[in-house]
């Protein structure tokens, strides 16, 4: 376990919001909580992890502003073993749900020495598939089978539709997904 009982090394999840609701400062919390094995919600703590994530839009300036904005939950702290990459870092990076994408990712991991959890925002961003039709959910299956064996917990960020109380597309999507959670923008 990493953060509270819901996220471990194994974990497969995924949080839906619509835009502007807060899914990138909601993974930079759990990213910083589970990097200095802090609490986070009311979620407990359990030890410090090494963690990835992994950007697909957000400009650098707009990325600092939010680090720095997530470490002040923490009191100012920053993990040491946490690790931001962004698109706008490496161009070249190929689509997640493609073969080239899954090696490209997993070599990454490797050269980082291993991660405990990744956090990937958004699927929209790090993917070229159609989000409506199961075959661009299908193709993102393998990549995170292929985590989860090497005990690499995961936080996929989502957006969603037009119906806002789901993650948008192929319901299939979360088939193989321990937790689907989705948020709402509160009125107050």
């Amino acid at each position: 376990l990493l953060l509270g009982s819901l996220f471990s090394t194994t974990t497969r999840s995924q949080f839906s919001a619509d835009t502007g609701v807060g899914k990138t400062m909601f993974g930079l919390g759990v990213g910083f909580a589970m990097g200095l094995g802090a609490d986070f919600l009311h979620w407990q703590g359990r030890r410090p992890a090494r963690v990835l994530i992994l950007d697909g839009e957000m400009p650098g300036e707009l990325i600092k502003s939010r680090l720095a904005s997530a470490a002040g939950w923490f009191n100012g702290q920053s993990p040491d073993d946490l690790f931001l990459l962004s698109r706008e870092d490496v161009a070249s990076m190929p689509p997640l749900d493609t073969p080239e994408g899954a090696v490209w990712l997993l070599d990454f991991i490797e050269k980082l020495g291993g991660i405990d959890f990744g956090i990937f925002d958004n699927i929209a961003a790090l993917t070229t598939g159609c989000l409506k039709e199961e075959d661009g959910a299908q193709a993102v299956k393998n990549l995170q089978r292929d985590l989860t064996a090497r005990r690499i917990g995961q936080l996929w960020l989502h957006h969603t539709g037009h119906d806002a109380s789901r993650g948008y597309g192929a319901k299939m999507r979360e088939w193989w997904l321990d937790t689907a959670m989705v948020a709402e923008k509160l009125d107050q």
